[in-house]
């Protein structure tokens, strides 16, 4: 084992495919740096922001607002009141999944007195960003729900600031979630698609940690793609569409049927009157095939789904998400045009749209779009 691959498996306790990455991603930058293996190495122990940034490449620490939406529709149903509540992000990346957390808080009445929000992350770097409350215009994939509106307010660069009401509610926290002393156990846990870069070891204390980080009652959000063996035998699959949660039970002797129970991976409901599946799968599909990082399949998925579908502005919208991932901006603002020619108000296309004008140096263009963005979002905010 060279002194690379032992760095890598001392530091990182990652599945193979993703440790191969992050081995693949060390060799080209030591080969650009003109170093030897064991003097990167030493480079990286000597610069902990340089060997995040090297893990960055292997485990993307992007994500979106409002990501799996239904999560945040069972999440408010749960908070309600006032009693006070404790909520936490494991793995929080740039902070839109806290931001999802206070702005669902925050609709439904609660605030920085009665509720608080653990955002943890190993990354400091994306830490210090998230803590400023601003969502690039890549984190914003989807139309806010209509009740998170009125806590996030458009900024003249393009991208959303999170209302400081709500950000209060957040506490940032620099450690690994494997590690981190979480204190007493929370209501309501998202932990979504860490386990899917990790060994079974590792999959393992994952489990361990959340079973002892959520109360019983309380609720644990999973990514679409995240194996059972982190809940299996402790929590309770709820039956909610696209919600991806669990209920902490328990287990007794009378619970076995709860160690039974399995996910459903339901598709989403969509407007379309058309059939929601085809050969190349659903779209809650080819959305959950982009989520995990396989941005061709879906692409290739959704360019036959809107040509099946020209008229579902949500299709348009989730293949200029894929492109803007895969950096063809031309295609995306293609895109985008076809989502604003169906819903000339979409809050989150205009402003996707007002970003690449600006990208392309067309400033009178992209001021005109995010006004129309504010417009549309205070249309969408309730009364």
């Amino acid at each position: 084992m060279s002194d690379l691959e032992a760095w890598v498996r001392r530091t990182h306790a990652l599945e193979q495919g993703t440790e191969l990455l992050l081995l693949q991603e060390a060799r080209a930058r030591a080969a650009k740096l003109r170093l030897s293996e064991a003097e990167l190495v030493r480079r990286l122990a000597a610069d902990p922001a340089e060997a995040q940034s090297l893990l960055s490449h292997a485990v993307p620490p992007e994500t979106w607002l409002f990501r799996h939406g239904p999560a945040f529709e069972c999440l408010r149903e749960r908070i309600t009141g006032s009693a006070p509540l404790r909520m936490a992000s494991l793995g929080c990346a740039s902070g839109a999944e806290p931001f999802s957390m206070a702005a669902a808080a925050a609709s439904v009445g609660r605030h920085a007195g009665n509720t608080r929000i653990v955002a943890l992350d190993r990354n400091a770097a994306a830490l210090r960003k998230a803590a400023e409350g601003r969502v690039s215009p890549l984190g914003q994939r989807s139309p806010l729900p209509s009740w998170a509106g009125r806590w996030f307010e458009p900024l003249p660069q393009g991208g959303l600031r999170l209302h400081p009401d709500a950000l209060a509610m957040i506490e940032w926290m620099h450690a690994d979630a494997l590690e981190a002393d979480l204190g007493d156990p929370f209501d309501a846990v998202m932990c979504r698609n860490m386990a899917i870069y990790l060994d079974g070891a590792a999959r393992s204390r994952l489990q361990q940690r959340l079973v002892r980080a959520v109360r019983p009652g309380g609720l644990l959000f999973v990514g679409h793609a995240d194996p059972d063996s982190i809940w299996r035998g402790h929590f309770r699959w709820l039956d909610l569409r696209g919600a991806f949660a669990l209920e902490r039970a328990d287990m007794g002797a009378a619970d076995t049927k709860l160690r039974m129970s399995s996910p459903r991976r339901d598709t989403a409901v969509t407007n379309d009157p058309a059939p929601a599946r085809h050969d190349h799968g659903s779209l809650e599909d080819l959305r959950s095939l982009a989520d995990a990082g396989d941005l061709q399949t879906a692409h290739r998925g959704v360019v036959l789904w809107v040509a099946a579908h020209p008229l579902q502005a949500d299709a348009w919208w989730l293949r200029a998400a894929i492109e803007l991932a895969q950096g063809r901006f031309e295609d995306a603002e293609a895109s985008l045009d076809r989502v604003l020619y169906l819903e000339p108000m979409h809050s989150m296309a205009l402003l996707q749209s007002g970003e690449l004008a600006e990208r392309r140096g067309d400033q009178d263009a992209a001021e005109r779009l995010r006004r129309r963005a504010r417009r549309a979002m205070r249309q969408e905010a309730p009364e």
